[in-house]
């Protein structure tokens, strides 16, 4: 158990015996003392008794674990502490195991972006967490974690060293760990893209008390994650690497995807949408790297390299197949 981890469980232990009703001076005596002995100690406590805690589901969580590092069983308090110490063993599971971390009642800072916007974050922690469009973040900072909720969308992250803190990003059930390195998280549709492009990063998915093993992803390497299988990790090129975050500068790349691919990303950027009414032209590959928000440029581009017409309406613009007798 890490020391972090140590202090958590520790403040756990207080929080239940604070919940329980009023303490005894033996208890509140010693409580001061444990406050006094280090800076982090109150700050743990703070943050978890704000949480709001189902008995119920941690007392399940709970069961077979064993007590706290650093308890007695022999001690004369642990008989009637027990239901305690079953409910603080739940809290510090969700403080401290499969990277999960506790929800403060703050909600922290948000960020969004809207179609077609990048933006940029500084964050006080010296990190910095780039929006691509369309995506919505949540920031919490503390002396004692660093949490992001990605909602939705895009960031990449470039995370400033602590390893105190580590720096943790949800999407869904999935948990990317890093305490300091490059990386970026896409959330679209029930699917979560983990791409790193420096250092390492853990994944946990902790929706389940059996959660999957915790898989590392390291630079030059990718992670897709969905709830119908197990985490897929693959080494990719540099190359693709950089097309994949071309967005940063406001550019899409594509290196031989579908079109309907290449069409539903750069859709992303835009209000106005393209459709394609053939599947045979849907299925062309794409080539090249191209404005995010010029989706007429990239339409008719698209078009004359694969022999197809466009239709401009009000809100769409459609790619269609020229018949052959219509070809010049």
């Amino acid at each position: 158990m890490t020391e972090i981890n140590r202090i958590d469980a520790e403040a756990a232990v207080w929080v239940v015996r604070h919940r329980d009703g009023a303490i005894s001076t033996a208890e509140q005596h010693d409580f001061d003392e444990w406050v006094r002995a280090d800076s982090r100690h109150l700050g743990a406590f703070v943050r978890l008794n704000a949480v709001q805690v189902d008995m119920q589901r941690f007392a399940a969580l709970s069961a077979g674990k064993q007590v706290m590092p650093g308890s007695d069983p022999e001690a004369s308090l642990a008989p009637r502490l027990s239901r305690r110490w079953a409910i603080a063993a739940g809290i510090a599971s969700l403080a401290a195991g499969s990277g999960a971390w506790l929800a403060w009642r703050s909600r922290g800072e948000s960020y969004v972006s809207g179609v077609g916007e990048l933006r940029q974050v500084s964050l006080a922690d010296g990190s910095s967490m780039s929006l691509n469009t369309d995506t919505e973040a949540r920031v919490q900072l503390s002396d004692v974690a660093r949490e992001v909720r990605l909602t939705r969308g895009e960031a990449h992250f470039e995370v400033a060293k602590d390893p105190a803190r580590p720096f943790v990003v949800r999407s869904g059930d999935l948990t990317v760990t890093a305490i300091g390195t490059a990386f970026s998280v896409r959330a679209d549709r029930g699917r979560v893209d983990v791409t790193v492009t420096e250092g390492v990063v853990e994944l946990a998915q902790v929706d389940s008390i059996a959660a999957a093993p915790h898989r590392r992803v390291s630079a030059n390497q990718r992670a897709i994650v969905t709830a119908a299988r197990p985490v897929e990790v693959r080494p990719i090129e540099h190359e693709e690497v950089e097309r994949r975050l071309a967005w940063r500068g406001g550019m899409v790349a594509f290196n031989g995807e579908p079109l309907a691919e290449a069409v539903a990303e750069i859709n992303r950027h835009n209000r106005r949408r393209i459709v394609i009414d053939d599947a045979t032209l849907a299925g062309r590959p794409v080539i090249g790297m191209f404005r995010a928000n010029d989706i007429e440029t990239f339409a008719h581009t698209a078009a004359a390299a694969m022999g197809a017409r466009v239709v401009e309406e009000e809100t769409l613009i459609r790619l269609e197949t020229i018949p052959a007798e219509q070809r010049p």
